[in-house]
Formats: structure tokens, sequence, C-alpha cells
């Protein structure tokens, strides 16, 4: 299916595995550059917030670092999980996460922030407190909107995102596939990771600009263009399943 065709994969490390597999197992060639690096938040305020789970009508987790870092805290504090708690995943990976510490999550019908604002549960906020579980800075979109609704708000930054050093092994990897003119195109997952890519792939930037790339979202796709990429593929859900097919129909 994907024979021949040469594929970066930036998502950070522990997540790109699943994507690597697959792309092989598709006949892919697989170059990874994880465009960010999640590490621990250093937070007094996650204790307080955990320990009162049972005290929120609603736990909505952002990512797939979200749930598993905030799942494993969790797990520490609650032998039994409370009962009366709706809780949401942004997206299909994220809710398997959750699934593996038997919590069954609401998903939206589009994994990103305007799809779980949608869902009818989180419409009518007054008097109900609201847990969400995130990163370290990100969109205020899920939030403002929330508060806005009526909620009682509480935010668990449970971890933090920066960019990798720079890899000189790397980038001479990506050039020297540049160099042999043989098809090649990147998959990115958000746009800090685009941003950080500029950097860590400086010497090909411009050749990579007029190769195909894959995002997961519109709003990421926007953004590449205003970063000079000329041919851009959106990927209906962030999922390996979609971003292959949507490789696949990208060299049919």
């Amino acid at each position: 299916m994907l024979n021949g065709i040469s594929v970066i994969v930036t998502r950070p490390q522990a997540q790109a595995e699943t994507l690597k597999h697959a792309l092989l197992d598709a006949g892919a060639e697989v170059l990874a550059v994880p465009g960010l690096e999640i590490f621990p938040a250093q937070n007094n305020k996650l204790e307080t917030a955990f320990l009162d789970l049972d005290r929120f009508q609603h736990v909505i987790f952002t990512s797939i670092n979200a749930a598993r870092l905030g799942m494993e805290k969790l797990d520490e504090y609650w032998p039994q999980w409370p009962v009366g708690v709706k809780w949401y995943a942004v997206g299909a990976a994220t809710a398997k996460v959750l699934a593996e510490y038997i919590v069954q999550a609401q998903l939206p019908e589009k994994y990103n922030s305007e799809g779980l604002l949608a869902l009818p549960s989180l419409q009518c906020l007054t008097e109900q407190k609201v847990l969400i579980v995130k990163g370290v800075g990100g969109r205020t979109l899920l939030a403002d909107t929330l508060k806005a609704r009526g909620a009682e708000l509480v935010l668990a930054d449970v971890y933090r995102r920066a960019c990798p050093p720079v890899n000189t092994r790397m980038q001479a990897q990506v050039e020297m596939v540049l160099n042999t003119g043989s098809p090649l195109v990147m998959v990115v997952s958000s746009i800090e990771t685009l941003e950080n890519l500029e950097t860590l792939l400086a010497p090909s930037w411009l050749q990579l600009q007029k190769k195909p790339l894959v995002v997961v979202s519109e709003r990421i796709a926007q953004h590449a263009k205003l970063k000079g990429f000329q041919n851009i593929s959106v990927s209906p859900k962030p999922d390996d399943a979609s971003v292959i097919t949507t490789l696949g129909a990208l060299f049919a």
C-alpha cells in the first residue's frame, strides 16, 4: 500500500510506536523525528484535586498523555471509582487508556475541544464541578466555554511539553532521503510540533515545505499553509488507521 514511501513520524516517542509499526506493515519506510517531549508536571495542587474526585460531576481528559499520567495518579488514590462521575475522552486513543482502568468514557463525534463542547451532557453546567486533566498551556477554548456555561472548573496540569534537542543524525537521515528524490511525506499532529520541527529539521525545511504533509485537523492545516507548505492533506481523525488511509489516498 505504501511501498517505496518514506514517512516522517513526528509524534512523541512513546506515542509514535503503534503508528510506526502500522506504517512498516503497510510497506513504508519510517523516519522517527519526535517533535515533542513529554514530562510529568510538578503541580502541588494535583493531590487535592484528585483526592476530591468524588466531588466532581464531570472529568475530562484532553489527550493520551493526560489520560496516561492522570489515571496513574488517580489510581493511587482511588481503589474503587466514585459513583456519579461522568468521564470524557477527547478521542478514541485517550478513551482506550481510560478503559485500561475500567473507566468507560464518553467520546465526541469530532476528536477535539469543539467536539467535546458539543456533547449534550456538557451544555448546562450551573453548580456542577468539572475537572479537566490536561497538559500545561495549550488552547483555552474548552475551559473558557465550560466556565461560561456555569461550571465550577478545576484544571489539573499533569504534564508539560518541550522541544527535543536538535539531533544531527536525524537531520542527516531526512536530507539523505530528500536527496534520493524518492517520495517523502511528513505526518504532524499539533501546531506546536510543526513549530518545533522548523528548528529540528532546519537544514531541510525549505525542501520539506514542497513535500506532502498530512495533518489531523483543519486548524493545523491552516497553520501549515501560513508556514509555507503547499500540499496538505487532512486526516479525518488522528488515529493510526485514519492517518494511514489518508496516506494511501495521497499516493494512490
